[in-house]
């Protein structure tokens, strides 16, 4: 994903609210620097109340608003073929685009600490 050479290349780390299918493949290419707030192992590694906050967003039942709060995510890692969440954290005034392409989305909380001016995503080799 060209969102995760952005985030590798500024070494952003923190928690981030991810697409189900993508947690994985977060977690596996940040080395954990991103936790994510879902992934595969919903039923085992996450509580009940997490995978339905999960579904409360996936449903457009509460994008970008309450379910923010306690977890003080600082991204929020989306496909643009869902585009009502997106939508709904634009809405807000909360969050900030980082990347952005035909597939997917990357924002961040306007409140999120900044070390740094975003750098230039670095194309990986093999297209990855």
């Amino acid at each position: 994903m060209e969102a995760l050479n952005l985030i590798e290349a500024n070494h952003f780390e923190g928690k981030v609210f991810n697409y189900y299918n993508w947690g994985g493949y977060i977690d596996w290419r940040t080395q954990g620097r991103l936790q994510v707030f879902i992934d595969g192992r919903a039923g085992t590694a996450f509580d009940e109340k997490t995978y339905r906050q999960y579904l409360a967003v996936l449903a457009c039942r509460r994008a970008g608003k309450t379910w923010l709060g306690p977890r003080k995510l600082i991204s929020f890692l989306w496909p643009q073929h869902s585009p009502k969440q997106i939508e709904q954290l634009r809405k807000s005034g909360h969050w900030r685009v980082l990347y952005s392409d035909t597939w997917r989305a990357c924002w961040s909380a306007r409140n999120a600490p900044r070390k740094r001016r975003c750098c230039p995503r670095p194309t990986r080799p093999g297209g990855i």
